[in-house]
Order: C-alpha cells, then structure tokens, then sequence
C-alpha cells in the first residue's frame, strides 16, 4: 500500500467534511481544517451522509456480517 493517505466517499454540508480512510469514518472542517475519527473497528464503512440538517452523521457498516 502507498505511503500517502487515501479518501473515499466523500460527503460536504456546509463547512463540513466527512470521508472514510483505512475503514474509519473521519469529519472535519473545511475552513478551519483539521479532521477526527469518528470510531475505528475492523468492519468495513462506507457511504457517509449528513442528515439534511447537517446534525446527524450516518454510514453503512458491515460489522454484523453481509
């Protein structure tokens, strides 16, 4: 695997960023920069999306099988 990061399914509200890198689920700030892991396990994630408020963060997971 490459040395440099990755970022897949990317998902923007507002100023804000959500993104899975290594299976974890990650959201930031765009004008302040800066991104935190939201948790970290050995299930595959995908798919993040804002709810349409922007309160709410949700993904899919394959942590409890197909």
């Amino acid at each position: 695997m490459p040395d440099r990061p990755y970022l897949r399914h990317p998902a923007i509200r507002g100023d804000r960023l959500a993104f899975v890198t290594d299976d974890d689920v990650w959201v930031g700030s765009i004008r302040q920069g800066g991104a935190w892991r939201l948790g970290a396990g050995p299930a595959v994630v995908r798919g993040p999306r804002f709810s349409p408020d922007g309160s709410w963060l949700a993904w899919t997971s394959r942590a409890a099988g197909g």
